[in-house]
């Protein structure tokens, strides 16, 4: 035992080595107009205790406690397994319906909205993942439903999953944040195995063709899935939070495994925090982040970028000026248009059709 820990450690820490920071990159927009989308409130305490049993990170034995969320053992486990199901339908446009569904996660069961165009497709696939809210008294269609149903009409299908402790999914553990992840892997798994299956209600999605939208805490999610899944296509991320757990833990302190990630020791923070396995990131990445973000500090996604672009990746990094953590006016607007033409390159399909099909 005694041995695995010096080897994981060792492992760790030649392989493992951030990039530094370099200066800020300059921002790139005008100041704020007019408000096309509703701040989100900072992080709030949960209303009550959890009904699950938050990680004891003291009683565990330390290699049995973390290792199956580090990135290489979460690399390596597989994903899927059941199907997508859609619950009830809760909206009809003349572009797209729209629908609670559910999935099955590691055991558990979460729930999320989907915007299904209409047509044969094929349609490629977006996947929404969510910011920090109160657990227990969230509502399905609480975040994002305006970027949802913008790229509903232009064309894609969009999943917005809750994570588990998210109501109504069920509550599981989520040290390192990675509950969530594994959630969004399974997801991610379902829609490989059920895009373009006539027996699915993905049978109009594109196989192959899917992208990660992430906001705020979803960030954090996005750059575990991205460090993890090749899957991905393209991933857009607006105001994210760090690809650093320890920093994540110290902000989301009401979260209930918070506490256990940071009474880890150094090494299996490392081994468990994306930042030090950016290299496994093969997608076209695009951040956006308001310098004046007075939720997550704007810092680190200028950090974030001169890594991903010290090994040569993909990335875009736009920093809005004197916008807050949800933007506001022409930047708002530009943001959007941004997203428009990041997913229309590299995740685009012209419908086939224009003919209606109801799952």
């Amino acid at each position: 035992m005694r041995r695995f820990l010096l080897l994981l450690c060792a492992l760790v820490l030649s392989a493992c080595q951030p990039v530094p920071p370099s200066s800020p990159v300059p921002p790139t927009s005008a100041p704020p107009t007019r408000t096309p989308r509703p701040s989100i409130t900072p992080i709030p305490p949960p209303t009550h205790a959890p009904t699950w049993t938050p990680v004891a990170a003291a009683s565990a034995t330390p290699e049995l406690f973390f290792y199956r969320y580090t990135i290489e053992a979460l690399r390596l486990r597989s994903y899927g397994g059941g199907k997508i199901e859609l619950v009830r339908k809760t909206a009809e446009t003349p572009l797209y319906n729209q629908y609670v569904f559910r999935y099955p996660s590691d055991g558990l069961t979460i729930y999320g909205y989907a915007n299904l165009p209409r047509g044969d497709g094929p349609f490629s696939v977006i996947i929404m993942l969510h910011g920090a809210s109160n657990p227990q008294a969230y509502d399905i269609f609480e975040q994002d439903t305006e970027y949802a149903d913008l790229l509903a009409r232009r064309g894609y299908i969009v999943l917005h999953p809750n994570y588990r402790n998210f109501a109504p999914s069920d509550p599981g553990e989520n040290l390192f944040l990675a509950g969530y992840a594994i959630d969004v892997l399974n997801l991610i798994a379902l829609v490989q195995s059920e895009a373009g299956q006539t027996w699915s209600n993905l049978r109009t999605a594109k196989p192959g063709k899917i992208g990660l939208w992430a906001f705020s805490m979803g960030g954090a999610v996005a750059w575990r899935v991205l460090t993890v899944t090749s899957a991905v296509r393209a991933a857009f991320l607006y105001a994210p939070m760090s690809g650093d757990d320890a920093e994540n833990a110290k902000m989301l302190v009401h979260e209930p495994d918070a506490a256990a990630t940071l009474a880890l020791p150094t090494f299996a923070l490392a081994a468990a925090s994306p930042q030090n396995f950016y290299r496994y990131i093969e997608v076209p990445v695009d951040i956006h982040h308001g310098t004046s973000d007075s939720v997550v500090p704007v810092t680190w996604s200028e950090q974030t970028c001169t890594q991903l672009k010290a090994l040569g990746k993909t990335v875009n990094c736009y920093f809005y000026e004197a916008q807050d953590h949800s933007f506001t006016g022409q930047a708002g607007q530009k943001l959007q248009t941004r997203m428009n033409n990041f997913f229309d390159k590299y995740l685009k399909f012209a419908p086939t059709s224009t003919a209606t099909v109801t799952p």
